[in-house]
């Protein structure tokens, strides 16, 4: 954001004055294990200890031994979502007082449960990890990786339509205390009385779920620098190791919103993903078709059908 500021007018050629800093990554990171280290987060504890944690039954593996795989062995289905439906999804979310968070989430959980045809799912949500939680703390323009990663159990019903699956899964989030960052810090930082930290989940993430925002800037508001498209290569080693059976990646890449479903090839087929990726899809599309028609709903109230009568007429 500077270096675009520094390279565009009226900075240009100019002895450019940029914004103050802000909280360097240092500073929030030492914070952060004082707190967790004075029990600041002790009230967090309990809701992480009884959660009802299980083992991904959908993907088969040897249950003798953790499932270890290198990079290599990672495949990868994308979709992508265009500008017009991704607008007439924003615009329907500012309608429900839901956000593209929820809405995405509920989307792979309604693909997750239709797609292995079970109900529940342990499910590792990253996060931006920059949550309010040292007072007088400024992130606004701090660069640095401040990423959280969390276990979340969601539970959706087979036969939940798209908005119920929302309202299902923006309850589960809702629950979860500071947003989650909570299960890191103590899981690595805070210890209870007896000198304990938090115990581990029983087992590897195998699903990963990770809304990572805005990743690149439209280009009428990104004049002075622009990202290649061209290929940059490996990101990482073929032979580091990769314990997730399926990692799902979204961003908003300028007004399109993609969807990178990366798997494991010797567990997943490929047409096991391309079905996760197409029934993703098709939630965003019903969801938006459904809410559009159920904009005049005041107007079958006196016939006494509810809101799930109305969405079962629609479908």
């Amino acid at each position: 954001q500077d270096l675009n500021s520094l390279l565009s007018p009226p900075f240009r050629n100019k002895d450019s004055i940029l914004p103050p800093t802000t909280t360097s990554f240092r500073q929030w990171a030492t914070h952060l294990e004082e707190l967790a280290k004075t029990g600041a987060f002790e009230n967090d504890r309990t809701f992480w200890m009884n959660q009802p944690y299980r083992k991904e039954k959908s993907f088969k593996t040897d249950a003798s031994k953790e499932p270890l795989f290198i990079e290599c062995e990672i495949e990868s289905v994308t979709a992508t979502i265009d500008a017009k439906t991704i607008n007439e999804a924003r615009a329907k979310l500012r309608d429900e007082a839901l956000d593209l968070h929820n809405l995405l989430t509920a989307a792979f959980i309604y693909a997750l449960v239709q797609g292995t045809r079970e109900p529940i799912h342990t499910v590792w949500m990253e996060g931006h990890g920059r949550e309010d939680l040292i007072p007088g703390a400024d992130l606004s323009r701090t660069t640095g990786w401040f990423t959280s990663l969390f276990p979340v159990v969601f539970e959706s019903s087979l036969s939940a339509d798209t908005s119920e699956t929302i309202r299902e899964i923006k309850a589960t989030l809702s629950d979860l205390p500071n947003k989650g960052v909570t299960y890191g810090l103590l899981r690595y930082w805070g210890r209870d009385k007896d000198g304990n930290n938090l115990k581990e989940v029983s087992g590897s993430p195998e699903i990963i779920f990770n809304f990572l925002g805005q990743t690149k800037i439209a280009e009428e508001s990104n004049k002075g620098v622009k990202l290649l498209g061209d290929s940059i290569g490996l990101v990482r080693d073929s032979n580091n190791t990769q314990k997730a059976v399926l990692e799902t990646n979204v961003a908003l890449e300028g007004e399109e919103l993609v969807i990178h479903f990366n798997y494991n090839s010797l567990i997943c087929a490929e047409n096991t993903v391309q079905n996760l990726a197409d029934s993703f899809e098709r939630f965003l599309t019903r969801w938006i078709s459904i809410e559009q028609n159920l904009d005049s709903t005041s107007i079958f109230s006196s016939s006494g059908l509810d809101e799930d009568d109305l969405e079962t007429l629609f479908k």
